[in-house]
């Protein structure tokens, strides 16, 4: 788990560090969705970047 987690700290693009961290997260909260559970704020702190690029990432998708 600890792999998997410095992985995702690794990645080079923002989108990907949101995927990452969906991915690794999601057998825990399921059936919730990520924005679910933690906000963007914190969503940013757990893969080091600012709130309004995951609140851009996270329109982006839709």
């Amino acid at each position: 788990m600890m792999q998997q987690r410095i992985d995702q700290l690794t990645e080079i693009t923002p989108a990907e560090k949101l995927r990452k961290l969906q991915a690794w997260i999601q057998p825990f909260i399921a059936p919730a969705a990520l924005t679910d559970v933690l906000t963007q704020d914190e969503i940013g702190q757990f893969i080091g970047l600012r709130r309004e690029t995951i609140n851009r990432l996270l329109h982006h998708k839709r």
